[in-house]
């Protein structure tokens, strides 16, 4: 049964919705909502109105649904304002647990216990749920949507056009709210937003139109579909908006709009003083010059009027005849040519003359006729210039007002680098070639040039969450000193070369064929194909021939070349150039990565950036003879990772045995160095302190791994992941931080494998067999790479390796397992032997000086760093809360020999042998009870241990 309500009286009746179950009479019940009526209406239906004082039966349904929304909205409210993220880890029940919070659990109820929300678990679930998995924080106004509703259910029974148009309103706004917050989230230079900023469906959302038309675009489009939404469904004008607004902004343009149109006058009026200028005949260039200029670009001002002198014209004819006399007199032979190929399709060269044409004032010149390039838009200006300049009345004898735009290219430089172009694309090694022979092909490949970026970059990697922040910002690029000039190889140092490798292989039988040629920074690799028949292991035996058949510093064979049916031989570069860690630090390739810990490393020989990722070796081990680049290198490895990594995403423990290398890095002590409690200096320079700081590091290797077996993570990225985006479950209250990555730096292992091996032998082994996983990394460097310095445990654990200039070819097998180390130039040219890679990688590493160190460093000190500085674990205190002894178990002499060693400050077995008349044994297990106490340091080979504690009244409270 279908009615429908009624009422005369009342004219907006039609506008109500059709309830089933009631009659006409029905209509009246609720006079309250009448709109529009007049006076004399009311009064003759308000004796029909009395007649229903109450509900008629069945109405208080829909007023118990009212109610029932009401408290629903109030509750919710509460929930989604009393909402905080860390309560989505309280939220995580498993099974087990909700069975223990219906039997009574504690542990399950402490855990509940921490929850913040106001409604308890309840509401925590499901604000959680609506903010995360919905429209994130636009839902906060879903209460007062819902409120709306039980407003008009429990006034009129229905639910009116105007409440229902508000939630679709709100639908649509939120969903582009949303939207609009997801695709933020998207962009590398935005903030990073939580997910409750745009919840499931915006994400969702967000990466379809990401993926469909990109993000700029669906941003535009979600802004824009909100301000529709908003001025659609409120009626608003836009004209009287953009009215309203430009009053408002009216006195602030008054005050700018004179201020631009000043600086655009300026421009302007300079733009035409530089392109449009009159110069006198003495100093500038003459008209007549200008003419063979034109003919060369094939006439491409084609619409001058015919004003010109004629003596303008006969020299162009003779600038085209001498063009022509000189191309026609440069000789092209064949037998051997050398093509350059470029190996970057993506570089920004300069145009050549034969390819790409030469820009002009007017267009562009190319050598065929066909390409013509027409006039910009000043073209009509620059006519009428150049025709009034032309006319007779302007003309002086001694000045020319002629329209003469400035051009970097003169008719002479055209014609000698044409030439010169032509004449060297073909090159002879040999002049006699005999008929019968194949020539050979020598495939010049140019030299990579990076792509850089000005200004600053974003770092791609995100960064963590910690308590204490700073406002950190890192080192300018301006700090780097620019790439010098790049002296690349000219053709005639290739045609040399090529011509006696090729003269001295064939005097011991060896031919060679398709020979190719990639010049570098510092080196050149010529690569070729051996004939058939010819062992490798022959061209090996004659490197030092050809050495001194090029007069070559030392040169190195690689055959073959891995993944290549090819043999190479690197020869020095005659005039090599240095390659700067600023053009490294610049390059889109360094940038751009997604390495966790990289690390710059310089250029191959090909002139390519080459960089690497210390968690991937995940140790590195340098060797190298004095003066050949291994301070440099660590410089550059620090500076990498300082120009990547944010201070609460890494820290430095830094050994400097040589006291002076390294010591500019004191500054980073609040930024990014870790150092340990028990020793005073920030840089490490003495060996005790290292050992010290060896052992402190395999304490927080330690202490790492117990928290990630507490929350059953198996490494730091998987852990530090976790804990960021909030999932790791807390028990007892316990909070969970993200951990640094920490980078031990051993400038000079030698010295301390001197003074104490063994010491410093087993934690060093044993952080390089475990530290992987908890972020911890080490990078050794030696200058003696002996078998009693790199011993075989070290070596083991050092998988990636780089190797400087050394001494002979022991000690490149020593380092690299493989010869050729020992002829490398110097001055930072060095081989590195990636983890897992068969054959090293030749590579020119990256200067870094002093003063750019310096500055860097200055840099970041004048900015506030943290508190203080990231604190290993105290062997001390790990002493005494592990080691401490009862007065039961320490000897009877304890006392009185801890009294003694801190009076004399020196801990000696001989000591307490004299002093108490004990025997070896009974005093060295003293001094171990001492040690574990804290009393005294560690061992030192046959050195007094350091006394610790300098006063007995620290003992008093250890006793």
């Amino acid at each position: 049964m279908r009615t429908v309500f009624k009422d005369a009286d009342v004219r907006q009746s039609t506008s109500k919705r059709t309830i089933a179950g009631f009659t006409k009479a029905s209509a009246n019940i609720n006079p309250r909502t009448d709109i529009g009526v007049s006076h004399s209406q009311r009064g003759s239906t308000k004796a029909d109105s009395s007649k229903f004082k109450t509900s008629p039966k069945g109405m208080w349904q829909f007023r118990l649904i009212a109610v029932l929304l009401f408290l629903f909205s109030a509750l919710l409210t509460i929930a989604l304002i009393s909402y905080t993220p860390k309560d989505e880890i309280n939220t995580q029940l498993s099974l087990s647990e909700i069975w223990g919070l219906i039997t009574g659990n504690g542990t399950v109820y402490a855990k509940i216990g921490l929850i913040s929300n106001w409604l308890g678990l309840a509401g925590a679930i499901f604000s959680n749920f609506l903010y995360s998995t919905t429209l994130g924080y636009v839902i906060i106004l879903l209460p007062a949507i819902l409120t709306l509703w039980g407003l008009d259910l429990f006034k009129s029974y229905t639910i009116s056009e105007r409440t229902i148009k508000l939630t679709t309103v709100y639908f649509i706004f939120g969903l582009m709210f949303s939207a609009t917050f997801g695709t933020f989230s998207l962009f590398g230079w935005f903030p990073d937003l939580s997910r409750q900023w745009y919840g499931a469906v915006g994400e969702f959302t967000a990466r379809l139109t990401n993926d469909l038309i990109g993000k700029i675009a669906g941003l535009s489009v979600y802004i824009a579909a909100m301000i529709l939404t908003i001025v659609i469904s409120f009626k608003i004008a836009l004209k009287d908006a953009f009215r309203q607004a430009g009053v408002f902004f009216s006195p602030v343009s008054s005050k700018l709009k004179p201020v631009f149109g000043k600086v655009s006058d300026t421009v302007s009026s300079e733009l035409d003083k530089f392109a449009y200028k009159t110069v006198e005949q003495s100093e500038k260039l003459n008209i007549e010059n200008l003419v063979p200029f034109t003919k060369i670009g094939n006439n491409i001002n084609s619409n001058f009027d015919g004003s010109r002198s004629q003596s303008g014209s006969s020299a162009g004819m003779e600038g085209q005849s001498d063009l022509n006399d000189d191309l026609s007199d440069t000789e092209l032979e064949e037998p051997v040519r050398i093509i350059r190929r470029n190996l970057n399709f993506d570089l920004h060269r300069n145009p050549s003359i034969l390819r790409e044409g030469i820009s002009n004032p007017f267009g562009t010149i190319y050598n065929d006729p066909t390409k013509v390039h027409t006039f910009d838009k000043h073209k009509e200006e620059v006519e009428n210039k150049i025709k009034k300049s032309n006319e007779p009345s302007h003309f002086d004898s001694h000045k020319q007002n002629i329209v003469v735009k400035k051009s970097d290219v003169s008719v002479n430089e055209l014609l000698e680098k044409l030439k010169k172009d032509l004449a060297t694309k073909h090159i002879l090694i040999s002049e006699e070639t005999p008929a019968n022979e194949k020539p050979l092909v020598i495939e010049v490949k140019e030299t990579l040039v990076e792509t850089k970026i000005e200004g600053d970059y974003i770092n791609p990697l995100g960064t963590s969450i910690h308590d204490e922040k700073i406002n950190y910002s890192r080192p300018g690029l301006d700090l780097l000193q620019e790439e010098e000039v790049i002296k690349t190889v000219n053709d005639e140092e290739l045609k040399m070369n090529a011509k006696i490798l090729q003269e001295k292989l064939e005097t011991f039988k060896i031919f060679i064929q398709n020979l190719s040629v990639t010049p570098g920074p510092v080196v050149t690799m010529y690569e070729f194909v051996p004939a058939p028949g010819i062992k490798i292991s022959k061209i090996e035996s004659y490197a030092d021939d050809i050495a001194m058949a090029l007069k070559a510093r030392g040169i190195r064979v690689l055959a073959p070349i891995p993944g290549k049916g090819t043999v190479g031989i690197e020869i020095p570069n005659h005039h090599p150039s240095l390659v700067r860690l600023g053009s490294v630090i610049k390059s889109n390739k360094f940038q751009q990565s997604d390495f966790k810990l990289p690390i710059a490393l310089g250029k191959t020989i090909s002139g390519e950036v080459y960089m690497t990722d210390l968690t991937r070796m995940p140790h590195l081990l340098i060797a190298g003879s004095t003066g050949s680049g291994k301070s440099v290198g660590i410089n550059s490895i620090i500076t990498s990772l300082i120009y990547k990594l944010h201070p609460k995403d890494l820290k430095f423990v830094i050994i400097d045995p040589k006291k002076v290398e390294l010591r500019q890095y004191a500054a980073l002590k609040n930024h990014f160095l870790a150092i340990s409690p028990d020793i005073n200096e920030p840089i490490i320079t003495s060996p005790e302190d290292s050992v010290i700081a060896l052992k402190a590091i395999c304490a927080e290797m330690d202490l790492r791994y117990d928290i990630l077996a507490e929350v059953g993570q198996r490494n730091i990225l998987e852990y530090n992941r976790k804990v960021a985006d909030g999932k790791i479950k807390t028990e007892d209250g316990k909070v969970y931080r993200e951990m640094p990555y920490i980078v031990l730096i051993i400038d000079e292992l030698a010295d301390l494998m001197l003074t104490s091996a063994k010491e410093v032998e087993s934690p060093i082994i044993r952080l390089a067999q475990l530290a992987r996983a908890v972020g911890i990394h080490l990078v050794v460097a030696t200058q003696r790479p002996s078998v009693d310095v790199i011993t075989g445990i070290i070596k083991a654990n050092f998988p990636a390796r780089m190797s400087y200039l050394v001494a002979s070819k022991v000690d490149s097998r020593t380092v690299l397992d493989d010869s050729g180390a020992e002829q490398l130039l110097g001055n930072g040219d060095m081989l590195f032997l990636p983890s897992g890679s068969p054959k090293p990688i030749r590579i020119q590493n990256a200067f870094i000086s002093t003063d750019e160190v310096e500055r860097i460093c200055e840099s970041l000190e004048r900015q506030k760093g943290y508190s203080q500085p990231y604190m290993l674990p105290s062997l001390v205190d790990t002493g005494l809360k592990a080691g401490m002894l009862s007065k039961e178990d320490r000897d009877p002499l304890f006392e009185e020999a801890a009294r003694l060693v801190i009076r004399h400050q020196q801990g000696s077995i001989s000591m307490l042998q004299r002093r108490l008349k004990i025997g070896f044994a009974r005093a060295g297990k003293i001094i171990d009870e001492l040690e574990m106490t804290g009393v005294v340091g560690p061992s030192d080979g046959s050195k007094a241990r350091g006394v610790i504690m300098e006063s007995e009244s620290e003992l008093e409270a250890v006793l």
